[in-house]
């Protein structure tokens, strides 16, 4: 079972990938409009939230599973535990679409 401080840990590439992926988004964005900069913050600081949560072991909430696009700790406990499937832990669809989710 994984544990909230793996979440700092992870390879150099997979933090890359991980993180140049809101920049391209930021750069597309801003290139058609202004951005907020404040929105900005305050959705990196909720997916790291949310990067956390899914790796505390806690079991997830009722209200969690309620929140649309909103990877459960169970989701991804079992991306952890069989090393294939469940690769996403945000957009869970993607898993059900590929025929990646593991029940």
């Amino acid at each position: 079972m994984p544990i909230p401080m793996e979440y700092i840990f992870t390879h150099p590439l997979e933090w890359f990938f991980g993180a140049i992926g809101p920049f391209i988004g930021l750069v597309v964005i801003a290139s058609f409009s202004e951005i907020n900069i404040y929105a900005f913050w305050v959705m990196s600081a909720l997916r790291n939230l949310h990067e956390l949560d899914i790796h505390s072991g806690i079991k997830s909430s009722k209200f969690t599973s309620l929140i649309p696009f909103y990877g459960t700790t169970e989701h991804h406990d079992l991306h952890h535990s069989k090393n294939k499937g469940n690769y996403a832990s945000t957009f869970t669809l993607w898993d059900k679409v590929f025929g990646t989710e593991i029940d």
